[in-house]
């Protein structure tokens, strides 16, 4: 199972609800994943919207390098780092994540 992958603590994984593992679909997300997933010649289109990039210290998933690479691409493009999740920020860091997902929609709103 990859789910310890996705997290920074394993006692994390007490707050995921189960799901029913499809060995079909998630091969054909994972067949679609490897044929479209460098989407570096897209990244130029970013550099004209507002764009916040959020990763967890521990992510195995996202490495670091591919966060420097986006961030040298997009250079106005603001980063969040959760310093206690890994790839399921959202889950680990629920609060910290809805703060600051909830503070960049508020400032675009606004401007």
């Amino acid at each position: 199972m990859l789910d310890p992958y996705y997290v920074a603590y394993t006692e994390n994984l007490s707050k995921k609800t189960n799901t029913v593992i499809q060995p079909r679909v998630n091969q054909e997300i994972m067949d679609e994943v490897i044929q479209t997933y460098d989407i570096r010649n897209k990244v130029p289109v970013l550099k004209e919207i507002p764009t916040m990039i959020l990763q967890g210290t521990k992510d195995m998933i996202s490495p670091d390098d591919i966060r420097r690479t986006i961030l040298k691409e997009i250079v106005r493009a603001q980063f969040i780092e959760f310093h206690e999740s890994g790839h399921w920020m959202f889950m680990e860091e629920a609060d910290k994540f809805n703060h600051v997902v909830n503070n960049f929609f508020e400032k675009i709103i606004r401007s």
